[in-house]
């Protein structure tokens, strides 16, 4: 199967890709390209997170008689199984990665690749994990790197001024051959936790989801449908806010804090299965905030019905200003969103919110992205052991609309720079 002609683009036919990610042939050999981990195979995940990292292009270059099999592993992806010798007629990108073939990459690790800054007909060489070159018109040396049985990273050396880099990093993993593929899978799984998560997040709820997730992978559970499920869980612990029993608000209590670890498993099978879409990305972001919404609510409401007649109005106030509140920020951000995509025209995937900022992060940006995380929840819980959730819902009638106006000051913050 001969690979389809790259695209060329009618300003400048010399341009075939703006980016283009080559794969060395593989070396392991107890892990070919064509073995399936979480049901994906190894030349595809490594096709689908260039495809995510930004990259135009991907060559996985082969031995002749293997392309026909590569190449089925690539259907769908900006990916083509070659022979090494035919690599020139793919050579016009100006930033060209370069991955040895028993090295595996995240798609953080390869946008971190394919923006990062060098000279013009120069690389920036880690022998173990990549290099990466930035042409001008050195493009005949790179070619002729690949010809021959020698080692193509040596060859580069020769021909362009070369510094030597530690591009080390959570994001990549080197195969050994001892690499087996639940090694690979534990990695994966690594690869999905996430800066922005808060630090209880991190050490009690992303521990036990990923753990959900590994069992979950292998089977037709859908990502939309865990968000739906977790939704689901979330609301149902919020009427149990309606009493004031410590019993009973500790059930809500852990309903909410189960809600909050299952809605780390609609993404992580998403980002594992390159499945993610703004669909998807909805229900996550809405269900979420609907659970909120739907909390908050029941705390004003039990917390008045169980208050004194000459007071027991102040609850509701207090439950209207979090309700609104929430709304008001979830609405704006996902304005802000939609925004952003019609600026861009890109297609929206994924989440809807990962940052306040949508540029440089200042500090109250840093702050109000702290206050987003979900740590809060098991303050939640602690509360209701001693049965006053309802306390949280005074943090949240303050903290809700403060909130608000402060994602407010930010977007008018960044729209007054971008018009400097």
């Amino acid at each position: 199967m001969k690979p389809k002609d790259p695209i060329i683009s009618e300003e400048d036919s010399t341009n075939v890709a703006a980016s283009l990610l080559i794969v060395l042939p593989h070396q392991n050999p107890h892990l070919k390209p064509t073995t399936e981990i979480y049901g994906i195979s190894i030349a595809r995940r490594i096709a689908l997170s260039a495809k995510s990292a930004g990259f135009d292009q991907v060559l996985l270059l082969t031995a002749t008689n293997q392309i026909g099999e590569s190449s089925k592993h690539l259907e769908n992806t900006p990916a083509f199984a070659i022979s090494p010798r035919n690599i020139s007629e793919y050579l016009g990108a100006q930033r060209i990665v370069i991955l040895p073939g028993d090295v595996l990459a995240d798609r953080k690790w390869l946008t971190s690749l394919r923006s990062m800054e060098t000279n013009p007909d120069s690389m920036l060489l880690d022998k173990r994990r990549a290099a990466i070159i930035e042409t001008e018109f050195k493009t005949e040396a790179v070619a002729d790197s690949f010809v021959g049985n020698g080692d193509p990273f040596s060859a580069l050396q020769n021909s362009l001024a070369t510094e030597i880099v530690d591009l080390g990093g959570p994001g990549s993993l080197v195969l050994k051959p001892k690499t087996k593929p639940t090694d690979i899978e534990n990695w994966l799984r690594s690869c999905l936790v996430k800066d922005t998560d808060g630090f209880l997040a991190r050490i009690i709820a992303r521990p036990i989801s990923l753990t959900i997730t590994h069992h979950l992978i292998n089977t037709r559970i859908s990502a939309n449908t865990m968000s739906v499920f977790s939704a689901s869980i979330g609301l149902s612990g919020a009427p149990f806010f309606l009493s004031s029993k410590p019993e009973y608000q500790v059930i809500g209590g852990l309903l909410f804090a189960l809600h909050s670890i299952l809605d780390g498993c609609d993404g992580e099978l998403a980002r594992l299965r390159f499945s993610e879409s703004h669909l998807g990305g909805l229900l996550d972001y809405w269900g979420d905030n609907i659970v909120h919404v739907a909390v908050f609510a029941c705390m004003a409401i039990g917390w008045s019905l169980n208050a004194g007649a000459s007071w027991s109005h102040w609850p509701l106030i207090g439950g209207c200003t979090a309700v609104l509140g929430t709304i008001g920020s979830a609405s704006f951000v996902h304005w802000r969103t939609m925004m952003r995509t019609n600026r861009t025209h890109k297609k929206a995937e994924g989440p809807v919110f990962t940052s306040v900022a949508q540029s440089s992060g200042t500090d109250i940006s840093k702050i109000l992205d702290g206050l987003a995380r979900r740590d809060f929840i098991y303050l939640v819980l602690l509360l209701s052991a001693f049965g006053k959730a309802s306390w949280f819902l005074v943090l949240a009638a303050i903290g809700a609309p403060v909130f608000f106006l402060l994602l407010l000051w930010v977007a008018y913050s960044e729209a007054k720079v971008k018009t400097k």
